[in-house]
């Protein structure tokens, strides 16, 4: 993942990627929907992403809430099976065609879809999906299979003309086609049906997605910008919200609180480390410190394994050397806290509400 491209969000299903923007999308569709373990994602804003192809052979593992949005000109292309997942999106002429883009034994899943023209399909006839609640019109179906694919009240609206598969129920040319009745499965928070005219996707609300209350701030030592570990707590019971590390550059941070509207705790501090332990390997980036705190910590610079015995002298500039591993000393400062009230800010804006 490209950090810059989303919000917020570790891809996971409590803590998914925000995706409001066409770059955000493209690092979606791109790659992390390849990834596993599966990543997580939710779209806040309509993408058109024509001009773009995304093809890899990989194996698909996402799953992306769209919460109503819609997705124009997506070209999917993927040589892997599939395990991604789609809700609530509405897909305007999309091309998922070639080589197994639905390939069995695995399943692309879509839940309360919509699709207005395009190519669904694949080269082969091994194509399998699951399909929940979605609607289709004037969408090309390309080898798809007759069996292993479920399909749960799903219809062909007009345009007619296209082939489809046989488990779909086919509305294209029917003069009843937009009656209510036929969509007693759809529920109304996700769908708008008005009986005289197709289903259409609710969006949803997104606020709390695109929205939150921060701190906002800088660490300076001494006048001074200076990266450093900052944390936001409760001050009732020092509950840790949030730690994010301040910019290398100029020192600023900005941390989320979530909807945490009351007084914060808000520490700068410099990451201590842990003690050093023998005969282990370190990473770039790992901090130790010795047993008797010397006013320093001492961050891996060229990763390695430390040598099975303590050193027995800790310099406070330059490099330790253990075994393999080399630290570079760092100093450690007095941590600051105080209190700050959050403010309401639009993640997408940078801004104030």
């Amino acid at each position: 993942m490209a950090t810059t491209d989303y919000l917020q969000g570790s891809g996971s299903s409590i803590d998914p990627y925000i995706i409001h923007s066409i770059a955000a999308a493209v690092q979606w569709f791109g790659t992390d929907i390849f990834t596993t373990p599966k990543l997580y994602a939710e779209l806040v804003t309509d993408v058109d992403l024509t001009g773009y192809t995304f093809s890899s052979t990989a194996i698909t593992y996402g799953q992306l809430q769209g919460n109503g949005h819609t997705i124009t000109a997506l070209k999917h292309f993927a040589g892997g099976a599939h395990h991604c997942v789609f809700f609530r999106c509405k897909f305007i002429s999309i091309n998922t065609q070639n080589t197994y883009p639905f390939q069995s034994p695995s399943a692309a899943n879509f839940t309360d879809c919509a699709f207005w023209g395009g190519t669904f399909g694949c080269w082969s006839a091994t194509a399998v999906f699951i399909l929940a609640r979605c609607i289709f019109s004037g969408v090309t179906w390309k080898n798809t299979k007759t069996t292993g694919v479920t399909v749960t009240n799903c219809f062909i609206l007009p345009p007619s003309g296209y082939s489809i598969p046989p488990q779909f129920t086919n509305l294209s040319s029917s003069d009843s086609a937009y009656e209510a009745s036929n969509y007693a499965s759809f529920d109304s928070e996700n769908w708008e049906i008005d009986g005289t005219s197709a289903p259409r996707l609710k969006q949803q609300n997104t606020a709390a997605l695109t929205q939150a209350y921060v701190v906002e701030g800088t660490t300076q030592v001494g006048g001074v910008a200076k990266s450093r570990t900052v944390s936001v707590h409760s001050p009732l019971d020092l509950h840790q919200f949030a730690s994010i590390k301040s910019d290398a550059d100029d020192g600023s941070y900005l941390l989320n609180c979530g909807y945490y509207t009351d007084h914060v705790a808000v520490v700068h501090r410099d990451d201590y480390g842990k003690l050093l332990v023998a005969s282990k390997a370190y990473a770039l980036g790992e901090r130790i410190h010795p047993a008797t705190p010397n006013g320093y910590a001492y961050e891996c610079t060229k990763a390695g394994t430390s040598s099975a015995t303590e050193p027995t002298n800790w310099p406070t500039a330059g490099t330790l050397t253990s075994g393999s591993a080399i630290f570079t000393a760092q100093p450690v400062y007095k941590p600051e806290t105080f209190i700050a009230v959050p403010v309401l800010f639009d993640l997408v804006t940078g801004l104030p509400v």
